[in-house]
Parts: C-alpha cells; sequence; structure tokens
C-alpha cells in the first residue's frame, strides 16, 4: 500500500461491522452479548462519526451520515480508528454502552457529554422536551421561571435554556457522580443562567427552592426491581438514576406533595412517568386537585403527565392527545 492512500468512510464501516460482529474471536467468553445486525451497523457509524469528528475530519458536529459517508481519510487515520475501535469492541459485546466508551450522546440535535455515573438519555426523555418547547412555542409564552429536578447530564433543562426565552432557571441534583457532567455540558453549551441546588433524595424540593414558577420538568427515578429492564442498563448505569430506594413512585409522591408552595396557579408540571404505573401516578396529582392529562410515547404507551390546577393550561396537550401527533419529530437530530 502507497502511504498517502486513502478509504472512504464507507469502507472505515464495513470493516469496523466486520470486526464487531465477527463470531471468530478468540477472547469472546459465552457471558458476551451476541450483537444484532441493526446494533452493529448504528455503532460502527456511530464509532466513525465520533473518530472522524475527534480527528478534525468534520466541518460540523452536527454532520448527517449521509454527508460524511463518502469522505476520504488517509491510511494513517484508517489504521488508528481500527485499532482502537478492535480494543473497544469486547467493550460493545460485554454491553457497556457506546456512548460512555466515545463519551457522548446526541439528544435534542445535540451533543452531550455522559458516562459512568450519569444516566444515558433516551428518545422518551427527548420527546417530553419536544412536548415542552412545542407547547410554549404554539402559545407564544415561555417559562418565565423553571426547575428541572434531577439534572442528571442537564440534557433537559440545557435543552430548555437553548430552545425557549427564560429569565431564571433552577436544577436539582443529588449525585456528585452526575454532576460532574452536567457542568461540563453546561460549559459546552455556555448556559450561564441556570443555577445548581445541591440536594437529597429526601428532600425534593430543597430549603432554597424558588417560587412562584411556571413549570417543574422531571424524568426522576422510577423504575422496580420488578420491572423489566435490559441487563446492560443495570449492570453499567448509576442505580440512583433509575431506582428510589423506598418505591418507584416516591418522587412522583414528593412533586405531587409539595409543588403547589412553588407553583403560581397556573403552573405546570410535565413529568416523565413508567407506563405500567402511569394511572396510579395521575391518582397522586388528581387528590390535590390537579388536572391531569397522560400523553403516550411512540410506541404508544403512556409516558407523560402533565398537571395544573388551571384547566385551560392542558388545552394544548389535550390536542396533541387527541389527534396521536407523532412528537420528537419537530426538531433536528445529529
Amino acid at each position: 500500500m502507497e502511504c498517502n492512500e486513502s478509504f472512504q468512510v464507507a469502507e472505515l464501516v464495513r470493516d469496523f461491522e466486520s470486526i464487531l460482529g465477527s463470531s471468530e474471536n478468540d477472547h469472546q467468553s459465552q457471558e458476551e452479548k451476541r450483537l444484532s445486525q441493526d446494533e452493529v451497523s448504528r455503532y460502527a457509524r456511530w464509532a466513525c462519526l465520533h473518530f472522524l469528528e475527534s480527528e478534525g475530519c468534520l466541518d460540523s458536529k452536527e454532520s448527517q451520515w449521509h454527508e460524511v459517508s463518502t469522505t476520504s481519510v488517509q491510511m494513517k487515520q484508517a489504521w488508528q480508528f481500527l485499532r482502537k475501535w478492535r480494543e473497544w469492541a469486547d467493550y460493545l459485546r460485554n454491553g457497556m454502552p457506546i456512548q460512555y466508551l466515545i463519551g457522548s450522546t446526541e439528544f435534542y440535535g445535540r451533543r452531550f457529554e455522559v458516562g459512568p455515573g450519569v444516566l444515558i438519555p433516551r428518545t422518551e426523555t427527548e420527546q417530553l422536551v419536544d412536548l415542552c418547547v412545542q407547547f410554549y412555542k404554539a402559545s407564544s409564552t415561555s417559562p418565565k421561571r423553571f426547575l428541572e429536578i434531577g439534572a442528571g447530564s442537564g440534557c433537559i433543562s440545557l435543552s430548555l435554556c437553548l430552545e425557549l426565552e427564560y429569565d431564571e432557571a433552577w436544577v436539582t441534583e443529588m449525585s456528585d457522580n452526575a454532576l460532574k457532567w452536567f457542568y461540563q455540558n453546561q460549559k459546552a453549551h455556555s448556559v450561564e443562567r441556570l443555577n445548581l441546588l445541591k440536594t437529597s433524595e429526601s428532600e425534593v424540593f430543597p430549603g432554597q427552592c424558588p417560587t412562584h414558577l411556571d413549570l417543574v420538568i422531571s424524568n426522576p427515578p422510577y423504575l422496580d426491581t420488578t420491572d423489566e429492564i435490559d441487563p446492560n442498563v443495570v449492570n453499567y448505569e448509576p442505580h440512583e438514576a433509575l431506582f428510589a430506594k423506598s418505591s418507584p413512585n416516591y418522587f412522583y409522591h414528593k412533586i405531587a406533595a409539595s409543588a403547589d408552595q412553588f407553583l403560581h396557579r397556573d403552573g405546570l408540571i410535565l413529568l416523565e412517568v413508567p407506563h405500567q404505573r402511569a394511572s396510579a401516578i395521575a391518582a397522586l396529582f388528581q387528590v390535590k386537585d390537579y388536572e391531569c392529562l397522560l400523553l403516550k410515547d411512540l410506541t404508544g404507551r403512556d409516558r407523560f403527565l402533565v398537571a395544573s390546577h388551571n384547566k385551560t393550561s392542558l388545552g394544548w396537550f389535550r390536542i396533541q392527545a387527541q389527534s396521536s401527533v407523532s412528537l420528537g419529530d419537530s426538531h433536528g437530530s445529529a
């Protein structure tokens, strides 16, 4: 081979797919996960995009795959890529999230840094953000003061800060490990008007929590140990972000019991909820005289709870529920 020989990215993907999908691996144990062809292809493309970005081969971090698949890289760079991903292939077969390996994930059209100690945001949480963004844009208003309970990587609150006009915003977080990632993302996205309130599991609304909020939004820990959960999620992602210590509905109980003290009368509560317990969680708010509405995710399951003391505040959400609008399609994807 000539030293100046180059390869198209599509060729690198095929090579990496061969590495990742190969069954002829001397180091593969019986416990290692066999990846589906879809997973192999998805991981290979994601790996290539990450590599090209780190090598400065992409004009934009938001590049789409079809725009870069014909990009050419030099042989030296190709060897670096394949050597690195041959090492990482075993981690992927063992179930480690690719987001932890490359150190980032895509969320609502932006890149967020993630790693061990912080929850990897899911598509459902993108839909939660999209519900919120589209509601305020459709009503030509904005949440002047809002609070996110449980910041994690910051993907929810930072996305709202970047998408909507607002005056003041706060987030709570109890995990020091998650806070590391939150601060990195806050700096990366240059969001300054977002204040952190350190809290604990027993204090969902901390003592210094602001009042007269327009919005309280959260994707709290809600899994039950009896739920069907991907073993790789349990093995790698932080349990404090997955499970509430006392009961799966713990945080919803706390929010329903205390939110009145911090919301103004027309304020909204917008939550991601487990579909298995969605109706029971809605009942927690109904006994506190909230008007409630459950909306479905893209799989058709009850996933989002909207609550307010002002019935008219739910009008837009009722229209979405009735029209079965596919949420999540209105923002750019990376």
